[in-house]
């Protein structure tokens, strides 16, 4: 009896097994979330962190007393986020998106074969809520130490920096002159950013050698 009671407890216990084990699909799998990209405000009292949830990766923070999304990415388009930080002033977030040049890990940047791919830039992005502003192209940026400016490299390996204002971005005349020729020359000419990039490399060789030429004269 003892027996027959055993072999019937075992195969129940073997079928539960099964039914869990198919039960426990892929999706599920997507759908733990994975946290990562920890960061603290300078002065330790705000939190953000980057969450991976069913593909796709978000900014949170703690902000206002509140856990809520700083940012809202819905696609699972392979586009990272990297080098998070905080303004001194707790209103806002720099971090790196996007790109498909850094490929340590051998995995797909561009799992939906975007063309042209995407482009690694610096957004900034209001703690209490609003929508990502890109402020430039590029990697490596870093805050200065009262948040007054962002330091990058562009693709090309270039340093740029940026003035930061959490409410209102300014930028040099000949900043924002160099910004409204490259989108001319992306629009016009439909070049990519490499051939805008050297277009305007050329150009400003152009007008250093009429300078020399002028200067001769």
């Amino acid at each position: 009896m003892r027996g027959i009671i055993a072999a019937t407890l075992l195969v129940a216990l073997i079928g539960a097994s099964s039914v869990a084990a198919r039960a426990f699909s892929v999706e599920d799998v997507l759908g733990i979330p994975f946290v990562d990209n920890l960061t603290a405000s300078p002065d330790g009292t705000v939190l953000v962190w980057k969450l991976h949830l069913r593909g796709t990766r978000n900014l949170y923070t703690n902000a206002g007393g509140t856990v809520h999304a700083v940012t809202h990415y819905d696609v699972d388009d392979g586009q990272d986020i990297d080098d998070v930080q905080i303004t001194p002033s707790n209103d806002a977030v720099i971090y790196l998106h996007g790109g498909v040049s850094d490929n340590a890990g051998d995995s797909n940047l561009n799992p939906l074969s975007v063309v042209p791919p995407p482009v690694r830039a610096i957004y900034v992005v209001p703690l209490a809520g609003g929508d990502p502003v890109q402020i430039g192209l590029g990697n490596d940026v870093a805050l200065s130490p009262r948040g007054e400016a962002a330091a990058y490299t562009t693709e090309q390996g270039v340093l740029n920096v940026v003035e930061v204002n959490t409410t209102e971005w300014h930028f040099t005349g000949a900043a924002l002159r160099r910004a409204r020729l490259a989108l001319r020359l992306e629009r016009d000419l439909e070049l990519n950013l490499a051939g805008v990039a050297l277009a305007l490399e050329l150009m400003k060789e152009l007008q250093h050698l009429r300078r020399e030429l002028q200067a001769r004269r």
